[in-house]
């Protein structure tokens, strides 16, 4: 009888550690899935919310381009703009021309916070800088978006390396024409963009 009972204590004894070990198994599986779903979930809310901020970036920065544009195009073939340019290209000492210029050039330098705004011949050379400061005389314009004002277009001009300064520009161009001759431009409108006053935090 001693030894029935024995046996029966320890089968119990294994039956309850069984149990334990089946126990811990579980809790440990059940954490471990807890755990791996939490982790899933969480990636997933973190993605959604990069992807949400991405998009949203993306989107400021092309109504920042197109902001930018819309700043060209109120030059771009405007008549009276065009006279007053060339009116100032040909003769430099017209005082009235120079300020009338100065004033269109200060305003939208102002308004729409550009680095410099600056007034180039045919040629690039730099005739009228707003505001004024050490600047070399030619711009930098490349060969693509030399080919687009040739074709009569407001461009957009890449990021690049402004040599006088080492820093990194851009620049929206716009083609200035001559009155009633749509086909032969007189200067260029340079807007100059500092990136990092706006476009580096993105």
């Amino acid at each position: 009888m001693a030894d029935i009972h024995d046996g029966a204590e320890h089968r119990g004894r294994y039956i309850f550690i069984l149990i334990l070990a089946l126990l811990a198994v579980g809790i440990v599986a059940g954490g471990y899935y807890y755990f791996w779903s939490f982790k899933q979930n969480s990636r997933a809310e973190v993605e959604s919310r990069l992807s949400a901020i991405a998009d949203l970036k993306v989107s400021e920065l092309d109504r920042y381009r197109k902001d930018r544009l819309g700043d060209g195009a109120i030059f771009y073939k405007n008549a009276a703009f065009s006279a007053l340019v060339r009116r100032y290209f040909e003769n430099p000492k017209d005082l009235q021309a120079r300020d009338q210029l100065r004033t269109w050039l200060g305003h939208i330098q102002a308004t729409s916070h550009y680095d410099r705004v600056m007034l180039l011949d045919p040629g690039y050379s730099k005739k009228m800088i707003v505001p004024e400061g050490p600047e070399r005389s030619t711009s930098y314009v490349s060969a693509i978006s030399s080919e687009g004002l040739r074709a009569g277009k407001i461009v957009f001009e890449d990021f690049y390396w402004n040599e006088e300064n080492r820093r990194i520009y851009l620049k929206i161009l716009v083609p200035i024409f001559d009155e009633g001759h749509n086909d032969r431009i007189i200067g260029i409108l340079a807007l100059r963009i500092d990136p990092e006053s706006f476009l580096y935090p993105f």
